[in-house]
């Protein structure tokens, strides 16, 4: 970026704080779509704050399609 020339495709929490020198444009049409996993232990898996969170990403996740 900094030779005058570049592009990349970042998540909306990657552009904060940019250079000023820099500017974004939203891609759309196809707007971008991402797979996000969690990675348990087996050891942690049946641990109730994990179950908790895993049920909870599962929910919120349910709301963003």
């Amino acid at each position: 970026m900094a030779a005058g020339i570049g592009i990349t495709v970042l998540p909306v929490l990657g552009t904060r704080g940019l250079p000023p020198e820099l500017c974004t444009v939203r891609v759309v049409r196809p707007t971008p779509a991402r797979t996000i996993m969690a990675v348990v232990r087996d050891a942690a898996a049946h641990a109730p704050p994990v179950v908790a969170t895993l049920e909870t990403l599962e929910g919120v996740s349910a709301t963003c399609v």
